[in-house]
């Protein structure tokens, strides 16, 4: 069972799909695949050659740094600095959240009805929050462009520059945005 998950988990296989295959809950696949890494490291520094082996083999299946960090209870970046040691090349940002795909110019001026389905049901997103060291969280009113999203289908549209441009959700890697807490 041991090489099974490890073999499928090395191919970049999710863990629910894992979990499933094997009759065992996500938190067992994750203890599983941790003892694993704990067993095949020492002291977090080195792993060893299978060990290495599956987390190439998870990286070049397209999963992120982050998630498999976050899989195997890894520190930040490790993985990171251990692939880019292998001479591997590793993506600054491997989310897509700023890729032109994402995103679409639309002839729309209207923030308080959806240009999708048309609803009125809308939250005002136009306020921008900043963090200041005393008074906590407040309104930075620099920042304050049209921003809207509709409570009835999901269309987040927003005033950037002088294009309203409409969030293409279906472009977007949830990966690192949804996965569960680990």
């Amino acid at each position: 069972m041991l090489d099974y998950i490890l073999k499928v988990y090395g191919y970049g296989y999710d863990i629910e799909a894992i979990a499933y295959d094997t009759d065992k809950t996500v938190n067992e696949v994750l203890d599983i695949l941790r003892m694993f890494k704990n067993e095949n490291s020492k002291s977090g520094r080195s792993y060893s050659e299978r060990l290495q082996a599956i987390i190439i083999g998870r990286f070049k299946s397209g999963v992120t740094t982050f998630t498999i960090e976050k899989e195997l209870n890894i520190g930040k970046g490790v993985i990171k600095r251990f692939l880019t040691k292998q001479g591997i090349d590793v993506p600054k940002c491997k989310t897509g959240r700023k890729t032109p795909d994402a995103f679409m110019v639309i002839d729309y001026n209207d923030f308080q009805v959806c240009p999708s389905c048309g609803s009125t049901n809308v939250n005002d997103l136009s306020d921008y929050w900043g963090f200041d060291e005393e008074a906590g969280y407040v309104k930075d009113n620099d920042r304050n462009n049209p921003h809207s999203y509709c409570m009835a289908c999901g269309a987040e549209w927003y005033l950037d520059g002088t294009e309203v441009k409409q969030v293409l959700f279906h472009e977007l890697d949830f990966e690192t945005e949804n996965q569960p807490q680990l």
